[in-house]
């Protein structure tokens, strides 16, 4: 497994160049092929000339997008897009749009074998939360934030954006809420990455920005991610 979570943030901002750079270093590759997939952003446009000026003008990578929102790519054009990458990057968005619409096109599925084929995932927000067993996120029918399930690729809870103040009260209400013994979470800040592999991880920007949680005696027990050399995630 080689995942790279993003807490948030812009690809054309100066904090999250780093992020990015770091990543695609990690690919260990000369220009590597990169593979966007904006689905939870409505496959926007503008996002996605965003991305391509910073990874093929910067970064100097081949980008190639994976558009399923106005464009209906067959099975096989999915397969051969998602198998040939280097790296694929997961955008931010809308959660549920996007998982719903990955279902419909089984990318849900060439994802988790991509991932398990040891390709380079990296995802923002959205793009994050799917590989957790759930996480929070904006309740697009009304207001503040709801749970919602991922795949269980970790089993953790997650919390993207988590210097959003109203944000990261719910995310402990909900888990103080949930009264699970020994549950374990996670939560980064916009600007902040973690890079995990089956064995190893790294905090990819300031290490201030990455927390762990853990429910202990309906207690919630709150610590920052302390970077080592190698640890079970």
């Amino acid at each position: 497994m080689r995942l790279a979570l993003i807490g948030g943030g812009f690809v054309k901002h100066t904090d999250n160049f780093h992020i990015n750079k770091r990543i695609v270093e990690l690919v260990e590759k000369t220009n590597p092929k990169v593979l966007f997939i904006p689905t939870a952003s409505n496959d926007n446009e503008d996002y996605i000339t965003e991305f391509t000026e910073i990874f093929e003008k910067q970064l100097e990578c081949h980008v190639n997008v994976l558009r399923c929102i106005n464009n209906n790519p067959s099975e096989a054009e999915i397969k051969k897009m998602i198998n040939s990458a280097d790296l694929i990057y997961l955008g931010g968005g809308n959660y549920i749009n996007m998982m719903e619409k990955w279902k419909e096109y089984k990318i849900n599925q060439r994802l988790v074998e991509a991932l398990q084929n040891d390709t380079l995932i990296a995802g923002i927000s959205a793009g994050a939360i799917c590989w957790f067993k759930c996480g929070i996120r904006t309740n697009y029918e009304g207001e503040g934030y709801i749970e919602s399930p991922g795949w269980n690729m970790i089993n953790k809870i997650f919390c993207p954006h988590y210097n959003q103040m109203d944000r990261a009260n719910e995310f402990h209400r909900l888990l103080l809420q949930n009264g699970n013994e020994n549950e374990h979470a996670i939560a980064l800040e916009d600007n902040c990455a973690l890079y995990l592999t089956n064995d190893t991880y790294e905090i990819i920007g300031e290490p201030s920005k990455a927390w762990e949680f853990q429910v202990i005696e309906n207690e919630l027990l709150k610590q920052k991610f302390i970077e080592r050399a190698k640890t079970s995630i």
